[in-house]
Order: structure tokens, then C-alpha cells, then sequence
């Protein structure tokens, strides 16, 4: 089974949720996994998952409890994630997992 499994990375909580999934995954040796990490810098990694490919996505900024519209705007390139959500090839998975 071919499997995608997004990881939005701007906090450590969901890159902790899917080092646990990818330490469970490893007793079910049929499984390739595709790890897509977005939402943090690439150099930062992705817990103790060493291959994955990534995308910058997108991230909101916040002050205060508020999203900032402008500032979120300002800070993402809305262009290259309309490119990058274009541009992945979904066909050849049989599961999407979204954390």
C-alpha cells in the first residue's frame, strides 16, 4: 500500500504525531510511505523521519490571538503553493493521511 502522509510542521506537536506514526508504521513492512512535511524550514527537519520530501505551504501569522491578514499575506508566496498543490501527483497513492 502507497501511502501519503502530510505533516504540517509550524508546531512540534504534529512533527511528534508522526515520528510516533512513523515508528508504529515500521512493524507493517508492505507500507511505502510518502512523508510531505510543510509549514517549517526544510533544514529543520521532520523528528527522526529522515527522508521526506517538502513544500513551504502555507502559514498564518499571528499577534496577539489575532491572524494577521496582511502580515500573512506579506509573509507566504501564495503563488508557489497554488504551484506546489498543482503540481503533486496524488494518483499513485492509495491512502492520504493529513496531520
Amino acid at each position: 500500500m502507497k501511502i501519503l502522509y502530510g505533516v504540517q510542521g509550524t508546531g512540534n506537536g504534529h512533527i511528534s504525531r508522526a515520528s510516533s506514526m512513523h515508528n508504529a508504521f515500521k512493524a507493517y513492512p508492505g507500507l511505502d510511505i510518502t512523508w510531505l512535511l510543510s509549514g517549517r524550514d526544510r533544514a529543520d527537519g521532520c523528528g527522526d523521519i529522515e527522508h521526506f520530501e517538502w513544500r513551504a505551504g502555507i502559514t498564518f501569522v499571528a499577534e496577539d490571538g489575532r491572524i494577521r491578514i496582511l502580515k500573512t499575506l506579506k509573509h507566504n508566496n501564495l503563488l508557489q503553493f497554488r504551484r506546489d498543490v498543482k503540481n503533486l501527483a496524488l494518483d499513485e497513492y492509495d491512502l492520504i493521511i493529513s496531520d
